[in-house]
């Protein structure tokens, strides 16, 4: 490949209209490279990448999680943008999708079902594949990879549990669930396994309890905080939280990155639940649907939860 480009599309600010160019750019690299670019001489690299990858063959661009999209899909896209000029970035996407945009290039969208089947017609790629996830091969090739000196018993108790097995065809789903069940194996605590719930409420114990933080804070009294947090965004359709947002429920952006930027290890296997920079989010939208889910049940109001009962009937909630 001449270009590559992977882009999540959470990450996108749907608000700021940007070139075609620029918009590759600034989603597919990390601020630091970004800026690196982004001066003297911009406007006119930007006509020379544009110029190679109309022409080129090999230039492949990837759109990670339309569903994650922090918009709504109601822009009509007519075709014939000026790729010159600075327009928004969900026109770009439909043109992207439907092949009028770039029509050489190899292009990949990932979403879930649903939300990628209320896009209208005219603008979702000719081709769509549904990938079902891991087959039971693969999970187990997982596990072995996570706890290798464990994994027959691991697996046995996974398999055992239909709530549990059932969800491993999901990756992130997978190594939540195989890292939970295995270090529950230190507390005899596998047994208790019923839901996938519980396989979350282990896995950020866990977290705690050994210390995969950076600082030195170790308080569990900011999960209503966080719990507030993923259920505004999960309501407002927001993934990227910035410094106002963080404000809005009373959390110090310091103190949260320690609490929830782990490192990442061999040990703890990425069980992040946030990535934090000048920007933060979820590690995993099962993440923040999670602690959405942690905060409709035990922190909102009885007024508050009836409230939303109506809306529980939209794909959205599955």
């Amino acid at each position: 490949m001449d270009w590559f480009f992977y882009i999540y599309v959470k990450k996108i600010d749907f608000q700021k209209p940007v070139t075609l160019v620029d918009f590759l750019l600034k989603y597919s690299m990390d601020v630091t490279q970004y800026n690196k670019l982004n001066g003297e001489g911009f406007s006119s690299l930007q006509k020379t990448i544009l110029s190679e990858i109309l022409e080129s063959k090999n230039v492949f661009i990837a759109f990670d999680g339309l569903d994650e999209a922090s918009t709504e899909w109601n822009l009509e896209y007519k075709g014939g943008l000026n790729m010159h000029e600075k327009n928004n970035p969900l026109l770009y996407l439909f043109g992207l999708m439907n092949g009028d945009l770039l029509p050489n290039a190899k292009k990949l969208f990932t979403s879930r079902q649903n939300h990628f089947l209320s896009i209208d017609a005219n603008y979702r790629p000719s081709f769509v594949a549904e990938v079902l996830g891991l087959n039971t091969k693969s999970q187990e090739s997982l596990c072995k990879q996570i706890c290798p000196d464990h994994e027959d018993q691991v697996w046995k108790i996974i398999e055992s549990n239909p709530n549990l097995s059932y969800s491993c065809y999901v990756p992130a789903k997978c190594v939540f669930i195989t890292f939970s069940v295995w270090k529950s194996l230190e507390e005899d605590s596998s047994k208790r396994f019923h839901s996938l719930t519980q396989i979350f409420a282990q896995g950020f114990k866990y977290y705690f309890a050994k210390g995969f933080i950076k600082g030195k804070v170790k308080d569990e009294k900011y999960m209503d905080r966080i719990a507030k947090l993923a259920w505004n965004g999960f309501t407002k359709k927001i993934s990227i939280f910035g410094k106002k947002d963080l404000d809005n429920v009373g959390i110090d952006i310091r103190t949260f990155t320690d609490i929830l930027s782990a490192f990442t290890t061999e040990e703890n296997w990425g069980m992040e639940i946030l990535d934090c920079d000048r920007k933060s989010n979820f590690s995993h939208l099962i993440w923040q649907e999670y602690f959405a889910a942690c905060y409709l049940v035990y922190f909102s109001s009885v007024d508050e939860f009836c409230e939303w009962i109506p809306q529980f009937k939209s794909d959205r909630w599955e």
